[in-house]
Formats: structure tokens, sequence, C-alpha cells
């Protein structure tokens, strides 16, 4: 049974949510268990890369998602990169019931003290995005298994947020955490239910060695 509800958390976490019933709120009990997986998540040489901050505030998260426009729709159903003259849209799963701001906060006398690497600048920020891959998927995994949906987005305009929000440093990634509004499809815009986002498949092969 237990292997069974890993498998149908591993599906749902890996599908993007763009809308949410805002009518809800997160426990504090459960953004207390999701802090501990951005927390717990393993780094290398248990070094702080990045400094992740919680918004529930509606305000902050609808300013933020303001700043999130960076979707190119044709015919309101297409995405991808936008060239000159075409229309463009906000990421909506930033509007969630939490957002999570994962923002660049790397301790270099940190990393001098756990580790004789050497940690210029091209290796502190690849052993960062690391970082926050693996804290973000363990906030993802967590999430489903508690039934939330989710959605990241790094798609934004990175120095009007670190600005809005008054944080020292800029984003890396954008995380909504909540509770999907089951009466709209996942992919249905927040704010325009006349536009579903695409979707796509991954196919990857596991070869055993």
């Amino acid at each position: 049974m237990f292997k069974n509800m890993l498998k149908k958390a591993i599906h749902k976490s890996q599908h993007v949510q763009r809308n949410w019933d805002l009518s809800k709120s997160i426990p504090q009990e459960d953004l207390d268990i999701i802090a501990e997986a951005v927390t717990g998540a393993p780094s290398k040489q248990n070094v702080t890369f990045f400094k992740p901050y919680f918004i529930t505030d509606r305000k902050k998260i609808e300013a933020v998602h303001r700043l999130t426009k960076g979707f190119y729709i044709e015919d309101g159903k297409q995405g991808g990169k936008a060239p000159n003259g075409n229309r463009l849209t906000t990421n909506t799963q930033t509007l969630a019931n939490l957002l999570i701001v994962f923002a660049e906060d790397s301790n270099p006398e940190d990393a001098k003290n756990k580790t004789d690497i050497s940690w210029d600048d091209e290796t502190m920020d690849k052993d960062r995005q690391t970082a926050v891959g693996v804290a973000a998927g363990y906030v993802n995994m967590t999430a489903a298994l508690m039934g939330y949906g989710t959605g990241c987005c790094s798609c934004c305009d990175k120095g009007e947020i670190q600005r809005l929000l008054g944080i020292p440093h800029k984003p890396l990634l954008l995380m909504g955490v909540g509770y999907p509004d089951e009466s709209k499809p996942r992919r249905e815009h927040h704010l325009n239910s006349d536009l579903t986002f695409p979707t796509k498949r991954k196919n990857i092969e596991v070869s055993y060695l």
C-alpha cells in the first residue's frame, strides 16, 4: 500500500498546478513540514547555498505573480519563447496558497570551512543550482504526499522581485504550493478560463548496468 502511495505521489508531483483553491489556508503544521523539507534537503558538504522565503500574504504573492510574465501565448493554447509582437502571460503556479522564493545566499566562509574544494564563482553557482533543485524536489514530493499541488517558475523579473520583497539577493526559483482548484483542469490559467497551458511528455529510459 505504501509503495503504491509513493508511485501516485511521484506521478502527481510531476505535473504543474496552474490554478488554486484560495478559500483554504495551509495549516501551520503542514507549513512546518514543508519548511523541514526545504531546510533538510542535502547539499554539497552541507553548505548553505540559498535562503528560502515563505510567503502566504496574498498581496505580496499577487505582486510577485505580476512579475512572472514570460509565457508566450498563441491562440490561447501554445507556449514557448516569446518573439516580438506576441502576447505574454503570467505563470499562475505562483498564485498558490504558499509561495516559496529560493534566493541566493551562499556563504564562502562556510564552504571554505567544510571542504578543501576550490570554491570559485563557477563552482559555487553550479553547486547552488544543484542544491536548489534538490530542495525543490524534496518540497515537490513532500507536498504531493500531503495532497497539495505544486508548480515551479524561473521565468520572472528576478531583479524586480528582489526589490519588491526587500531581500538582499535575487531569487533563483519561485515555487507555488497549495490546494488545487478541483473545479478546473489543472492546466487552466488561474485568472483566465480561456487559456490552457500546453503539456509535454518526456520519455526517460532507465538502463541497468
